[in-house]
């Protein structure tokens, strides 16, 4: 068991290029849970977007174009993330508080998530997250 998930490793891909352009592969990935749901955000405005958490979803974000910043909460503190490199996901436990910001031109971002989407399961009040997440445990096997 463990307080909360760790602030949201990168995960490496494996590229395969040549004179031609590259290949990126997401195959055999070593996650903590079983992607059930795919989607992909793009034509982005300008605004932010995110601002919510989810109770027990896990997701892998691949920046696919462009680039864009995602700042993550948990109970251990925050961080931002530049994702502008599509050989490389960054996994995104529950109860982690996700925005996301400053987006490129053309940015086209990959979503493998763990569940279909549930609307229950969304925190989309900060205080209440943080409330919550101080009185969360998780094990890795539960997702």
């Amino acid at each position: 068991m463990f307080d909360t998930p760790p602030l949201s490793p990168w995960i490496d891909l494996a590229p395969h290029g040549d004179s031609r352009g590259q290949l990126t592969v997401a195959e055999g990935l070593a996650l903590p849970f079983e992607i059930k749901r795919l989607y992909w955000l793009h034509g982005f405005s300008g605004a932010p977007r995110g601002g919510h958490a989810h109770r027990t979803l896990w997701q892998v974000f691949v920046p696919l174009a462009g680039a864009l910043t995602l700042t993550l909460e948990t109970a251990r503190g925050a961080r931002s993330y530049r994702l502008d490199n599509p050989a490389r996901a960054l996994l995104v436990g529950p109860m982690t508080w996700r925005d996301l910001t400053d987006f490129a031109p053309e940015t086209v971002c990959l979503v493998m998530a763990s569940a279909a989407y549930d609307e229950a399961d969304y925190i989309r009040d900060h205080a209440a997250f943080r409330v919550a997440a101080r009185h969360v445990t998780f094990s890795p096997t539960t997702a």
